[in-house]
Parts: structure tokens; sequence; C-alpha cells
């Protein structure tokens, strides 16, 4: 048997405990030590999680034989941290977004090629049950997606004090999920279109971005204002077929197929929104019964399990790929910084080149 991996968190503010739930109801890792800055906090979270070692930095961490070292702290540190934990011999796993330039990605990715390490990112939404029955459908019956919308409208939590210190705070942390879904779904992004505007944050806390891939435009929009939470998608293919869903509470039904009877597509459609609220709820209360009112039973917390145990299986060769390679979350980034371009010069802006290029292009 696969002795469990040895595996040190860095970061235990608010979104650690997503990734220590899943640590500890894994039998494939072993959580030896926790690292923060604030270390009245890492104690909080190893008591919570039953860890035993707090460590005063990143290099006494590493000195405990640390297989995967876990970084979950702000963005703007994730490049010094993952490449200083690489270098000590660990393979890594960084939280999204991969990090704040694309240029600090490179570093990243070429710090894990020296060292002969593993970097992957937590891109944990792509895992949500919803996502994945809509590729699944897609690849099998080779549809080609024409347009795509994914909404985020976010209530209630407060930003970081780090998300306002710099204009793309909360939009960079918020906005790169429907960027990587996006790629995941419909390939890589070509050109973005954009625009954004502060309401209550003196950052940007509303946006509104046009990607265009090869095949079709996906619409994007984010905002932190809003009273009431929402976090939607909608896919379009060529054939006509449309897929609706939330990724919270994390369901997905397709809409408009093809019936030669209008009888027969009107009385599906009439069913559909009958059993609309059983569809939407039904995969968390089956959770709920079998697992109990645990945080693993929920959709969000479950799709941390996912990349986390995806790892720890190819960490311990049980899987041939990563969940999410450094690769594609250095291209999340590249579609990123094209963004903050269109921003700034409120045009269509080539991702590769960063060149204004007009939206026929």
């Amino acid at each position: 048997m696969t002795r469990p991996l040895r595996v040190g968190v860095v970061g235990c503010g608010g979104n650690s405990a997503n990734h220590l739930q899943a640590y500890s109801a894994s039998r494939k890792a072993e959580l030896v030590a926790l690292f923060d800055v604030d270390l009245e906090r890492a104690r909080a979270q190893a008591q919570c999680f039953g860890v035993s070692k707090v460590c005063q930095n990143l290099a006494n961490l590493a000195s405990l034989n640390i297989d995967l070292i876990d970084i979950v702290t702000p963005t703007p540190t994730h490049a010094n941290l993952a490449i200083q934990a690489l270098e000590t011999g660990s393979h890594v796993i960084v939280e999204k977004p991969m990090a704040a330039s694309t240029a600090e990605c490179e570093q990243m990715i070429r710090a894990a090629c020296e060292s002969g390490r593993t970097l992957g990112v937590v891109h944990n939404k792509r895992f949500f049950d919803s996502i994945q029955k809509t590729k699944q459908v897609l690849d099998r019956e080779r549809l080609s997606v024409a347009r795509m919308r994914y909404t985020h409208f976010q209530v209630g939590e407060q930003p970081r004090p780090w998300m306002l210190e710099d204009m793309r705070g909360i939009w960079w942390e918020t906005l790169v999920h429907p960027v990587y879904i996006t790629q995941y779904l419909m390939g890589p992004i070509k050109a973005v279109c954009a625009r954004g505007r502060s309401i209550h944050y003196p950052v940007i806390d509303s946006m509104s971005v046009l990607c265009q891939t090869a095949g079709g435009v996906s619409y994007c929009e984010f905002d932190r204002t809003t009273r009431e939470h929402i976090q939607s998608f909608q896919v379009l293919t060529e054939d006509g077929s449309r897929f609706d869903g939330e990724v919270m509470p994390d369901y997905v039904w397709r809409r408009a197929r093809p019936y030669r009877s209008p009888l027969t597509s009107a009385w599906r459609a009439f069913r559909d929104d009958l059993a609309q609220p059983w569809i939407r709820w039904r995969p968390i209360l089956a959770n709920m019964i079998r697992q109990g009112p645990k945080r693993r039973a929920l959709p969000f917390e479950k799709t941390f399990q996912t990349v986390i145990d995806g790892t720890l299986d190819f960490l311990q060769g049980n899987a041939a790929t990563l969940p999410v390679p450094a690769e594609e979350g250095l291209e999340a980034i590249r579609v990123m910084e094209a963004i903050a371009k269109a921003l700034e010069s409120d045009a269509w802006v080539s991702v590769n080149a960063y060149e204004n290029v007009g939206p026929s292009s």
C-alpha cells in the first residue's frame, strides 16, 4: 500500500479550511504542519484540524520532510512562496489565481522544471458536477459551443484588505473562475473586451467581459455589490442545444432539445420548470443523508476534495494527469492580463500579443 503523502499548508486564512478539511478526510495524506505569518491564526487552525506542528517560517516547514506544500495565501505572495517551496524539493499546489502576472507564472514553472517537482493550481470550480456533466455531454456528442455566459454576483463577504490595495485586487480574484471555465468548455481565448467600474469599493468591483474563442463568444460578468448571490452559466451549442446551470447549488439541465412536435417541446419545458426545485437541491440532500451535515457534503467544499485527491493520486502514481497543471493556470493569467489591458485601452485586446484588435479579428 502506498504511504500517505506528508503535507504542509502555507496560509491559514478563511479559505485554508477548505484545503485542510480535504486533507483531513483523505487517507492519501498526512497533515504534518502549518505555517502562517499570523502564528495565532495558524495555531487555531492546527487545533481545529488536529495538526501537531506550527512552523514560524517556510524553511522550518520544508525541513520536516514534506512531500507536498499547499499554498493558500494572498495572490501577490504565490510566486515567491511557490519558488522557495519547489527549491526545497517539495511538490507544490497553489490556490488560484496562479500568480499576479504571466512573468511570475513562468518563473514558477521554470522552478518546477529545474527542481524536477510537480506544480499544480487549485482551479476548483471546474470540478463542480454541473460543469463536469456539461463538458462530458459536449465531448460525447461532439457539440461545438457557439455562445456561453457565466455570471458571478457575490454578496456578504467583505474583501480582504490586500484586495483593496490594487485596482485589480477584487476582479483578479473573482473573474479568473469564468475565464478558466470558458477555456475549459470553449477552448483558448483569443481576444477580450472589458468594461469595469467601482461602486462600493475604491477598486473595480463590477465588470463585464467578452471573450472571443476560435468558435464563439463567452460573456463573463461579476459584481461584488449585489444583495443576492448567484453563480450561473448558460451554454448554447451550434445545433441549438442549451445548457442552463448553477454552480451553487450545482445542477445543470439541458434545454432546447430537438423534438419534432411543438407540443412535446412545450410539455417537456413545463415539466422541467416543475422539476427545477428538486433538480437543484437533490444532490445536496443526497450528500447530507450519506455523509451527514459535513463540509464535504456541500458542492463548493466537495470541489476542493476532488482537486486535492486528484493531486495526491497523481503524485502517488495512481493517476495519469494532474487535475490542473501549472500551464493551464498560466493560460488563465494570460487572459487576465489581456483583460487588464482592455480596461485601459477601451478596445479589443489580443490575448497573446496584448495588441488592440477589431472585434472580428
